[in-house]
């Protein structure tokens, strides 16, 4: 821009700065009023930046401001003006803006003329090596004086010196630069060149390790990363001392590049034939049809480029959409000329050396209390990573990292990592801001392993003890080992460039070959995250009910604890200071109990607090009870002596208040339900929304489990890591030799260590097999690749032979192991499928299906018909379902309900009856012969099949033959004599020895193992079950629900004349139960069946003890539980009949009489079995 195009007021302002005559610079007088004016002009600039526009192409900054700054810097207010144009100048164009590129053509335009202008800037700071020494002696004059001792002004300035040299950094190269040599000076080898000649680099670095200086430190921090933004930290720390290993590694990598050169070019020449082709270079490729499938290919090409045929050439490559465009990588790296890397070198190592821990320090305390600005941490995460790389490489020095070597550190970049990945998942608009902050955290954590790796195999026994406790942490929390999966399963590339992808695979690369490393030392104890159960908060009305729960005194007890108190009540009374008496609240005006219930209450109180030896609390609550009602005479005259007060207290101990206690529980009740929301603590009401909110969330929790190496290695078998290891090795030729060992090695723990080599079967990763092929004639780097390729070759074939459909697999990425399985294996031979899968029924065993189920007809009606097949069937591994399914298939069995149940003892084989008699007449003898049969037994079965069999075999005469026999320990049970019943009856009952025990202690563990087998199922589930399982079972529900009716009954006929019964009366009728007596076959055997007995325990029955016959109904159980359960029983009982009378649909008029004839007989067995258990209770009385 010229300066006629310039505005003319712009114009006008500039021309009064002042002129340059030769090197002197000579300024106007309202020099310092024009400065303000082009500030002003800059604050007011339109979007377009026109000001900043003008003023570049006028070149303002190199011919007045720069000499301005050099020839008056004793004058503070102008060079303090100055030096904010100058900064305002040279802020990045990013910055001016909105801190993104345009994409508006218009808009892009003028952002790239304000960055050439910025570049124009930075070009002649490095030019002037006068400015930077005006810069340095302003801030150490600031620098001298003592921090509290500075003023305003002088902070000011400091901070403005470090924005410029900033900004100045913080410009991009130019594209010249890119284009010059590494001997050439880029503009920002310059502007470093000219800070070090002018000694501001030991001014930063002065800066940098005061403690008195902290307060510039993000500042400093930022100036260092910039200074070091294009370089390479192995190539720094190489420049020093090792310039012949250098050179030599240089030497051979360009005689690696020679020799690859040399053999393609003989191989290129092999390929030329010795004469020229008299056919012009025309051929047909026979066997390859052309457009038309009666003609072949015509090729129009030399002879041996023939065989490279592609009908990919002449296409047009499909266009992606912008936002599907996998990002361009923006890691730049430029190799600088020897001196400037030297003059680095020395700078790292002396920051290293003074103030790096300092530094880092107070940069991650700032970063942790969020006093610094968004994005410093990147410049945190950057300096981490270059200098402990710099340092790993040079001279490693753990005293000089320590402060990012240590398990805060690493908490720290594992935080920030997780956290930048869902920013970069959930932000859309700047994902990729936040994928180039996970990059920076990436190579932290990378770093760190390394540095760990060397002080592992470090001579000092001190810092392998070191890194073996930083070890054990990173393997031990769950966090560090799941962080490289979620980040390669994650992988995306339209949000993350290629350079995250193989920073990614080198540090797991690491860290599985330190795992491997650390887990053959022995077993491995870590963390993994288990599901928990949301832990429930008791309300606070079950907590005043738990709280109102006291102990029952009875009265002998009373005056025990009366007896053994009276002494130290005698003694308070006779100390206690009644002047100075604390006020205690036992009258409450607003409380809805009369004065006299508030009265009884606090007799209730005072004698609980004496019961519990709380003899101050008592004595206070008696004589505040006195002072409050003294004309009642309960609590005493208010001229009692200590006697008095004495007999008073004893009075009150002795006293039986448990109404009282009824009646204090049933107030406070009603008060907490009233006012529970409004009594509730601001920590309880806080602690409840926060459970309300985390009880929609899934809950988790750790413990400790023995690692398995392989079982972590099966988490990379994942679609999306094979498919980012694919990627990253079609740049094979690029990702150098360490790089592509990483992928290989992956690769090869997946198919060979985990024998998933389906999961390479793909067509992209075969492609790429067969071009490292064709390379590794003249590259042997590439033989690993070659190796792996050609054995998931081999294997690929073998597949083929067994499934030719694998072909079509190449298209497809395999998404689990399952599918692996299921194409190197063949299809549907998963487990799952091996155990769903049912035998086929040979002809042969059809037609002794059909012989068995002649023979064993008649038993088709009673139920016993599949136990008849089982047992005599000679395929062992034959179910019930099977048979019945191949029952109904061929039509021998219409109805499928017959083949339901079983009413007989079980299957029995030929061979378990031998075993059976032969256990029988060995063990007939013992204490408990059933049990020790059923141990030995090679096929267990439950005991009641046991005994059911031995008395159909005519082994045994009866069931109470086979039951454990108890001798009498006092030489016999007494006999009892005569006792009369409730109705007046007598009866004498006569036992003989030994006795015989009704119910054993392996029945009880039997009833334990059904009510843990059944735990969570409902009464109505258990009911479902039975009817499906075993409908013969069903006609038992009537029967039930009669039974536990006459249990409510009886149970609201108490309840109603409870109030004539003594309080003995009441427990024992408490305490006591009801039978539940069985008058018919088919209820014994409801009884004895397994479902039906986790019924009974689930309805809240009591199996009979070890002197009881029957099953008990407590009277504890509710009524309201009980009659829920005969609602649900009739309901069932109703489907059953319903289900039958379809059936038989006549009806028996005579049903009515036998059930009257019914009730009457439970009714008369209830009162024999009342008798007996009242007969019990005397005895035990």
């Amino acid at each position: 821009m010229e300066l006629f195009m310039m505005n003319c007021e712009l114009l006008a302002v500039c021309s009064g700065l002042g002129y340059l005559e030769g090197d002197v610079y000579f300024k106007e007088e309202d020099c310092i009023d024009s400065v303000k004016c082009l500030i002003k002009y800059l604050h007011n600039e339109d979007s377009t930046r026109d000001i900043r526009t003008q003023l570049g192409a006028a070149h303002i900054l190199q011919n007045d401001l720069l000499p301005i700054l050099t020839q008056y810097p004793d004058d503070l207010d102008l060079f303090s003006c100055v030096l904010r144009l100058v900064i305002n100048l040279t802020q990045p164009a990013l910055l001016c803006f909105d801190g993104k590129v345009p994409k508006d053509t218009v808009m892009h335009y003028h952002f790239l003329n304000v960055l050439s202008y910025n570049q124009n800037y930075k070009e002649a700071f490095g030019k002037d090596e006068q400015v930077w020494n005006v810069l340095k002696k302003k801030i150490c004059s600031i620098l001298q004086v003592k921090w509290e001792d500075r003023q305003p002004e002088d902070s000011l300035l400091v901070e403005r010196c470090l924005v410029l040299i900033r900004n100045l950094l913080h410009t991009p190269a130019t594209s010249e630069d890119f284009r010059k040599t590494n001997q050439e000076m880029s503009s920002q080898d310059s502007l470093l060149w000219k800070i070090h000649a002018s000694d501001f680099d030991d001014l930063i670095l002065y800066m940098v390790g005061c403690n008195d200086e902290q307060q510039w430190m993000l500042h400093l921090i930022e100036i260092i990363c910039l200074i070091l933004k294009e370089q390479n930290a192995v190539q720094l720390a190489e420049v020093d001392g090792s310039t012949s290993k250098a050179r030599e590694r240089e030497d051979n990598k360009l005689l690696a590049m020679r020799k690859t050169e040399d053999t393609r070019r003989k191989m290129a020449h092999a390929k030329l034939t010795s004469r020229h082709s008299r056919f012009g270079g025309t051929f047909v490729a026979r066997g390859t049809k052309a457009l038309s499938d009666d003609n072949d290919v015509i090729m129009h090409r030399s002879l041996q480029h023939c065989q490279a045929i592609s009908f990919d050439e002449g296409k047009s490559q499909v266009k992606k959409a912008r936002n599907r465009r996998a990002i361009m990588e923006e890691v730049i790296e430029r190799h600088s000329s020897r001196g400037v890397r030297k003059i680095l070198n020395s700078f790292c190592k002396g920051f290293l050396e003074r103030g790096y821990n300092l530094c880092m320090r107070v940069t991650k305390d700032r970063l942790q209390r969020e006093i610094a600005q968004d994005h410093d941490e990147t410049f945190y995460f950057w300096m981490m990573s270059f200098f402990l790389k710099f340092n790993r490489t040079s001279d490693f020095k753990v005293q000089y990292v320590s402060e990012t070597l240590n398990l805060n550190t690493l908490h720290f970049i594992e935080t920030n990592l997780f956290n930048y990945y869902e920013l970069m998942l959930n932000d859309k608009h700047d994902a990729q801001a936040w994928s180039r902050r996970l990059h920076l955290a990436l190579r932290c954590y990378h770093e760190f392993l390394m540095s760990v790796q060397l002080m592992s195999h470090s001579e000092d026994l001190h810092m392998q003890q070191n890194a073996k406790v930083l070890l054990n942490n990173i393997f031990y929390v769950v966090e560090h080992r799941e962080i490289l999966v979620v980040i390669l399963r994650k992988f995306n590339e339209r949000k993350q460039c290629r350079a995250f992808l193989r920073d990614a695979v080198l540090t797991t690369h690491l860290f599985l070959k330190m795992f491997e490393n650390f887990c053959r030392d022995g077993t491995v104890v870590v963390e993994k995250k288990v599901k928990a159960r949301k832990p429930r908060r008791k309300t606070a009305t079950k907590k005043k009910e738990n709280e109102g729960t006291a102990k029952v005194w009875s009265r002998e007890e009373r005056e025990a604890k009366w007896e053994e108190i009276s002494d130290g009540v005698t003694q308070h009374l006779q100390i206690l200071d009644r002047a100075t008496l604390e006020v205690q609240s036992v009258f409450d005006p607003s409380s809805d109990l009369t004065e006299s219930e508030q009265q009884q209450i606090t007799l209730l109180m005072i004698q609980n607090f004496l019961l519990e030896n709380k003899v101050d609390e008592a004595t206070k609550y008696y004589l505040n009870a006195r002072n409050i009602w003294p004309e009642t005479g309960i609590f005493g005259c208010s001229g009692s002596n200590n006697e008095e007060e004495m007999n008073d207290l004893r009075e009150i101990v002795l006293a039986d208040l448990s109404g009282v206690a009824k009646l204090q529980t049933s107030a406070s009740t009603t008060e907490a339900g009233g006012d529970e929301d409004e009594n509730m603590d601001a920590e309880e009401k806080a602690a409840d929304e926060k459970e309300d909110v985390a009880a929609t969330r899934l809950q988790r929790t750790k413990r400790e489990i023995e690692f398995d190496y392989e079982d972590y290695i099966k988490k990379f078998a994942d679609s999306n890591v094979i498919h980012a290891y694919a990627t990253l090795l079609q740049s094979y030729e690029s990702n150098g030799q360490h790089l592509n060992h990483c992928i290989v090695k992956m690769l090869h723990r997946i198919a060979y260590q985990l024998k998933m080599y389906g999961f390479l079967f793909q067509a992209s990763i075969f492609r790429v097999f067969q071009q490292i092929h064709s390379a590794s004639k003249f590259d042997q780097s590439y033989r690993e690749i070659v190796a792996l390729g050609n054995w998931v070759l081999r294997k690929f074939f073998d597949v083929f032979e067994r499934n030719p459909v694998a072909v079509a697999e190449l298209l497809f990425w395999k998404t689990n192991a399952l599918q692996c399985f299921e194409i190197t294996n063949g299809y549907g031979t998963t487990t799952q499928k091996k155990k769903n899968a049912k035998s086929p029924w040979s002809a042969a065993e059809i037609e002794e299906l059909k012989r068995l189920f002649d023979e064993h007809r008649p038993k088709l009606e009673q139920g016993g018909l599949l136990d008849a097949i089982l047992s005599d069937i000679t395929d062992e591994k034959r179910t019930r379902n099977d048979v019945k399914s191949q029952l109904l298939q061929l039509g021998l069995v219409e109805d499928a309900n017959l083949l339901k149940g079983s009413r007989g003892p079980g299957v029995w084989r030929e061979e378990d009856i031998e075993e059976l008699k032969e256990l029988y007449e060995d063990h007939k003898s013992d204490e408990h012969p059933v049990n020790t049969i059923q141990y030995m037994m090679r096929v267990k079965r439950p005991r009641t099949k046991l005994i059911d069999k031995l008395i159909s075999l005519g082994l045994a005469p009866d069931r109470k033959s086979l039951h454990k026999k108890r001798s009498n320990k006092d030489g016999g049970r007494r006999r009892r004599d005569q006792t009369s019943d409730r109705a007046g009856t007598s009866r004498e009952f006569v036992r003989e020895e030994p006795i015989i025990d009704s119910e054993s202690d392996e029945e009880d563990e039997e009833n334990e193992e059904v009510q843990q087998q059944y735990a969570g199922h409902t009464v109505l589930n258990l009911l479902e079950q039975i009817y499906e399982d075993d409908e013969t079972i069903v006609t038992s529900f009537k029967w039930l629900s009669r039974s536990l009716q006459q249990v409510v009954d009886t149970q609201q006929s108490s309840a109603s004349t409870s109030g004539e019964e003594s309080s003995t009366q009441q427990r024992n009728s408490q305490q006591a139960s009801l039978p539940l007596v069985p008058f018919s076959e088919s209820e014994e055997n409801a009884i004895a069946n397994h479902l039906f007995k986790a019924l009974l325990l689930k309805i809240g029955l009591q199996p009979p003890s070890d002197d009881q016959i029957f099953w008990r109904v407590p009277r504890s159980l509710p009524s309201q539980h009980l009659t829920a359960v005969v609602k649900q029983l009739e309901e069932k009982s109703e489907v059953e009949t319903d289900h039958f009378s379809a059936l038989t649909p006549q009806v028996n008029i005579e049903e009515d009489d036998d059930d009257d004839d019914e009730e009457i007989t439970v009714a008369k067995k209830r009162r024999i079995a009342t008798i007996l258990n009242d007969d019990d209770d005397e005895d035990d009385d």
